[in-house]
């Protein structure tokens, strides 16, 4: 399924229909939910927190919408999460005109640089 702008509904049902392995699952009622917080479309719903999304609607169909919307936009949920427990990136190496400081013990080895 593509996810485009206003395809809300038919993003309930499929994330609803994957939480439960029910093709009869009724929305109505988190369509409301949503609408009442004034997310009416695939825009504002991906604007929302994740945490926000799983206080709205139970939490199995919050975390089925949010990998279906990470999915579609090439991210993992488990990226999205993740995020802020990354490796920094390497540090830059010296270059080859500026000299390392030479530490105590390095003086004391092999006396002034």
């Amino acid at each position: 399924m593509s996810v485009t702008n206003g395809d809300l509904h038919d993003l309930l049902e499929q994330a609803a229909k994957s939480a439960t392995g029910c093709d009869d699952t009724d929305i109505a009622d988190f369509i409301l939910i949503l609408e009442d917080e004034w997310i009416t479309d695939v825009d504002a719903l991906r604007r929302l927190s994740p945490d926000a999304l799983d206080e709205l609607l139970p939490l199995l169909l919050s975390q089925e919408i949010q990998r279906l919307l990470h999915h579609h936009d090439g991210q993992t949920l488990d990226d999205r999460n993740n995020r802020r427990w990354r490796r920094s990136p390497p540090k830059k190496q010296l270059s080859r005109g500026i000299r390392k400081k030479s530490s105590v013990r390095d003086y004391e080895n092999h006396g002034p640089s």
